[in-house]
């Protein structure tokens, strides 16, 4: 009976060695997938950064090319209201011109 209490005995020891392991061995591998988690996050944190980037400096590109074409325009119209001041000046020269003669 005795030899039965010691074998039980020798088997909880046992059966609390290979729980320890199994946890040790669970705490490794939750500390490496925690570790890649990780890594895999700032990989991720890095590409959100670099894309937030290259779509600001597209945002930037696209906005100086519309001001340009704006300035563009602005100038046209500029040079079409200065164009239609000197005729209505010279028209309006004209008149008096013609009233003093």
């Amino acid at each position: 009976m005795e030899d039965i209490i010691r074998k039980i005995k020798e088997a909880e020891k046992e059966a609390e060695k290979l729980i320890k392991k199994t946890e040790e061995e669970a705490n490794l591998i939750i500390s490496e997938a925690q570790k890649l988690a990780s890594q895999k996050i700032e990989e991720a944190l890095n590409r959100r950064k670099e894309i937030l980037q290259t779509v600001d400096d597209e945002a930037q590109k696209l906005a100086q090319e519309k001001v340009k074409e704006l300035e563009k325009a602005f100038s046209a119209k500029i040079e079409e209201l200065k164009s239609r001041a000197e005729k209505k000046e010279k028209t309006a020269f004209e008149f008096l011109i013609s009233k003093l003669i």
